[in-house]
């Protein structure tokens, strides 16, 4: 019952949030403040119950966007506040279908999970086997190929289960791996709930001021901060540092490809760039990961 004490609370809390945040602007401070508390909850969490913390985190952070989602247009009906709430993909960009099982989204799940956890024995097994170089090589390459297994069967059941509740999300996770460029797999590909939430809420406003460059990194720095969070929850100072830092890493690869001209390059080269960018930087992001799920 402890492990499930946190998700009760962010879900609560966000609730109690949505239902404040509509009309005056003191009304949607208040509500919004309520909803902030969300973020403490994780901590509820026994402190060796790391995936419980993380996942609870992440809970947290993804109630938060839709917490500012509705203090910017927040003048729904209440019913209409409460499922944005706690909604992880945007309530607004839904739309209802019959409810359907689908079959073909399982499958891939099932599909995902399996290379995942060959990967994860690899990682677990195979690795501690080995000294020097090799032991990297495997923990982070294992690694980054657990990420990405792990993401891509997240998003084939979270398309699942919105088909089965009766709605039609839009497209979440798109073949990150064929990105010709590091601002296209963050942009168009990789986490399309959170990319479009950064890119409505920050980038595309700031773009609209003529600096869409503060745009890009003003976002970077948010999806930085979010994921640091994260990690604090569940490891410490130390590794959350390591992992806002692979985030302004990124944010700084992204402003260095529009000098190159990345976009304008050959198919061949660009994909060269984008997947070696990606997996040179990549241990900061799966070292934390593979430490949250004991590897």
């Amino acid at each position: 019952m402890a492990d499930l004490a946190p998700f009760a609370l962010v879900v609560f809390i966000y609730l109690l949030g949505a239902a404040v945040t509509t009309g005056s602007p003191a009304r949607r401070a208040l509500g919004l403040a309520i909803s902030a508390t969300a973020f403490a909850m994780p901590w509820v969490a026994p402190k060796e119950h790391l995936v419980v913390r993380s996942v609870a985190a992440i809970f947290a952070f993804g109630g938060g966007m839709r917490a500012v989602d509705l203090v910017r247009f927040g003048d729904f009906p209440l019913r209409a506040r409460l499922w944005h709430a706690i909604s992880v993909v945007d309530s607004r960009k839904l739309t209802p279908a019959a409810p359907k099982l689908e079959g073909a989204a399982l499958a891939r799940l099932a599909g995902w999970e399996a290379i995942g956890a060959a990967f994860y024995v690899l990682v677990t097994r195979v690795g501690p086997t080995t000294t020097g170089a090799l032991y990297w090589l495997i923990r982070w390459g294992g690694g980054l190929a657990l990420v990405y297994t792990l993401s891509e069967g997240a998003y084939c059941l979270l398309f699942a289960v919105y088909r089965l509740a009766g709605f039609r999300p839009p497209r979440l996770h798109m073949h990150p791996a064929a990105s010709r460029s590091v601002q296209e797999f963050w942009g168009k590909r990789w986490n399309l709930t959170v990319s479009a939430w950064l890119g409505d809420t920050f980038f595309r406003p700031l773009a609209r001021r003529g600096h869409p460059m503060a745009g890009v990194l003003v976002a970077f720095a948010v999806s930085a901060l979010a994921h640091a969070y994260i990690c604090k929850v569940a490891l410490g100072m130390e590794l959350s540092v390591i992992m806002f830092g692979y985030f302004c890493v990124q944010g700084a690869l992204v402003a260095i490809e529009r000098p190159l001209r990345v976009t304008r390059w050959a198919k061949a080269p660009a994909h060269v760039w984008t997947v070696t960018c990606m997996a040179v930087a990549s241990p900061m992001f799966t070292e934390p990961l593979l430490q949250v799920l004991g590897a």
